[in-house]
């Protein structure tokens, strides 16, 4: 959409330096606006299995694509999604 910004969310895992980590992301998101919705398909950049480096640290970045409905009135539309990690 022209003139809106538009970006990934940007997150840190911390944790023992050099361990394996499981990441779960939802594989999509609603985002709504009043009684209107909107659907967002998820993905994460790393995509596959990942380590934390030898600080301890990882950044993890999620983005998606944002598919909107022919008729979609306009409005702020917001949503959320929750990113797990886990030790393997």
């Amino acid at each position: 959409l022209p003139g809106l910004a538009s970006g990934r969310a940007e997150f840190t895992v911390t944790g023992q330096p050099s361990t394996a980590v499981s990441l779960t992301l939802p594989a999509s998101a609603t985002l709504t606006s009043g009684s209107n919705s909107v659907p967002v398909t998820l993905s994460r950049d790393p995509a596959g299995a990942t380590s934390l480096n030898g600080t301890g640290t990882r950044k993890i970045y999620v983005g998606g694509v944002l598919t909107v409905p022919s008729g979609t009135p306009p409005g702020n539309y917001s949503g959320s999604f929750v990113l797990t990690a886990a030790y393997n």
